[in-house]
């Protein structure tokens, strides 16, 4: 996975297909941490720092939030996934922004990561201090 990463990374030198390079490699990368041992290799990768928190932005592209999204959601189920999760504000920070987004999927997705890290003192408290500012996201994610 640690590959994958990098390629994602490179990709920034290929300007004219860098979307389609990081969407495909989200997807495998994606597709790799639905499996037990993918998301214990995506925590020993770091994979939610690496390529996931940059592409839930709500600025990327509709692919790229969905599957930044979906890799942080599988990821998160393990405690040291939400551990990385939840050292970085910006990523919460994210997964909110995404909540107030109008794509379902990405909706879903979002509203599980956050309900993944809530298992965690620092995570519920997290989620809870930046959720505050929309109530109704807050009574629907609790």
């Amino acid at each position: 996975m640690a590959s994958l990463a990098n390629l994602i990374v490179q990709s920034k030198k290929v300007k004219p297909h860098r979307n389609v390079i990081v969407e495909r490699t989200l997807h495998v990368i994606a597709n790799i941490s639905m499996n037990p041992t993918g998301k214990q290799e995506g925590v020993d990768e770091e994979v939610i720092k690496l390529c996931a928190s940059p592409f839930i932005n709500p600025k990327k592209t509709y692919e790229q939030r969905r599957l930044g999204c979906s890799v942080i959601m599988s990821v998160t189920i393990l405690l040291a996934g939400k551990k990385q999760t939840v050292a970085d504000k910006k990523i919460v920070k994210n997964l909110f922004k995404l909540l107030q987004g109008v794509d379902e999927d990405i909706r879903i997705n979002a509203k599980q990561c956050l309900i993944n890290i809530s298992d965690l003192p620092a995570g519920i408290e997290m989620s809870v201090d930046t959720l505050s500012k929309d109530l109704m996201i807050l009574d629907e994610l609790y």
